[in-house]
């Protein structure tokens, strides 16, 4: 049977070919395929030809068909075969089958299996491993879509999230928690934002990054705010190309604890301070703040807080120990934060009439050009909007 097939031929060497498909023998299973989806693993086959881990090293003498993520109807089943598959039964692909620990797959390793082909003969190492599956419907891009949706959702189980003081972690989405997602409104980006929404645990926040309004509002038009709010996702779609939107912004969005993370940066730093032999009544906490700005203003308050209640429990020592300020008259508050963040942060103090103390901590000096530049966009957008 001749059959139309895309197939490797070397690197960069992509042809259409007529190829002959062998006869169906007792172990064979012939399909006819109806929907393959182009993976960047095939584009990276045809870039790397046989130094592709999945490609035959003599490809230029034996091509292969080029497509993984295939899906359609079985034509032919061989006598050892017919207990479990039947002509007309639909089929979808696991390409991966790493029969006794092989790399060969469909769509890279074989010469007469692959998507971008009309007809092809199952290998039988996909049919020992049991990587043929049924397929019941007639929407058959989904059963395409299998294989890509799986690479999604074996990712997403594949993270952990640690539990501060024991060895414990968690898989995968943390009911209630904070995600981001990076550069994720492509292909793969839309199947995660999906698998987000509708699996049985929700993030209570989801961010999702671009640098292409285009299509990021492909992405806000497929899921939108308000159907995220019925699965109790508050989502935001960010350009993070434009000026005020990058990494500061972000942090915000999650209230200053920062993403995958249960516990604030004020709580993680006064819990280490705590663990290091700093006594609890030297220490305090101020955790609602999103930024430097409001960090610095609700300190203050809590500080004047502490020292009116420290007050009150010294009655007989008021006078001395506490006595209102007058309007407009300054308090001394250390400041330590990282040395390219410093006099930021005492501009903003002053602006609140803090005397601030600049404490500064090294920073990596690998990322500190990065460090120093994103400041001093930070000073100039403070310095617009009269923060500074």
């Amino acid at each position: 049977m001749k059959t139309k097939a895309v197939r490797i031929h070397g690197k960069m060497d992509l042809r259409l070919d007529t190829v002959d498909l062998p006869p169906v023998g007792p172990d064979d299973v012939r399909v006819k395929i109806i929907s393959d989806s182009i993976c960047m693993s095939t584009y990276k086959a045809a870039v790397e030809g046989g130094s592709h881990k999945r490609v035959p090293d003599n490809v230029e003498e034996n091509p292969t068909i080029v497509g993984h993520e295939f899906c359609g109807v079985i034509d032919e089943v061989g006598e050892n075969w017919k207990h479990k598959y039947r002509p007309g039964q639909g089929f979808a692909i696991q390409p991966a089958h790493y029969y006794k620990g092989s790399q060969m797959a469909p769509g890279y390793s074989y010469p007469f299996c692959g998507g971008d082909a009309q007809y092809g003969n199952i290998p039988i190492e996909s049919l020992l491993m049991d990587c043929l599956l049924p397929y019941d419907s007639d929407v058959y891009f989904y059963g395409s879509l299998a294989e890509p949706m799986s690479c999604i959702v074996g990712t997403f189980h594949a993270m952990y999230h640690t539990t501060p003081g024991s060895y414990e972690h968690k898989m995968g989405i943390v009911e209630g928690g904070k995600m981001a997602m990076l550069a994720s409104v492509g292909a793969m980006g839309l199947g995660a934002i999906d698998y987000a929404l509708h699996c049985d645990r929700h993030p209570s926040l989801l961010v999702v990054t671009d640098i292409d309004d285009d299509r990021l509002a492909r992405a806000r038009s497929i899921y939108t705010v308000e159907h995220a709010k019925e699965q109790g996702v508050e989502l935001h779609f960010v350009n993070t190309a434009k000026p005020g939107f990058g990494t500061e912004y972000l942090r915000e969005l999650t209230g200053g604890t920062g993403y995958g993370e249960e516990i604030s940066e004020a709580r993680a730093m006064y819990e280490y301070l705590q663990y290091n032999g700093i006594p609890e009544d030297k220490l305090l906490i101020e955790d609602q703040s999103s930024d430097t700005v409001q960090n610095i203003e609700f300190s203050r308050t809590v500080i004047d807080r502490q020292e009116y209640n420290k007050a009150q429990a010294a009655r007989a020592h008021l006078m001395e120990f506490y006595r209102e300020r007058p309007d407009g008259d300054t308090i001394r508050i250390g400041i330590l934060t990282s040395n390219y963040h410093v006099f930021r942060a005492e501009a903003i103090a002053r602006r609140q009439e803090i005397e601030p103390v600049g404490v500064a901590a090294a920073c990596d000096p690998v990322l500190a050009v990065h460090l120093w530049l994103r400041e001093a966009f930070a000073v100039l957008k403070d310095k617009f909007m009269g923060r500074l």
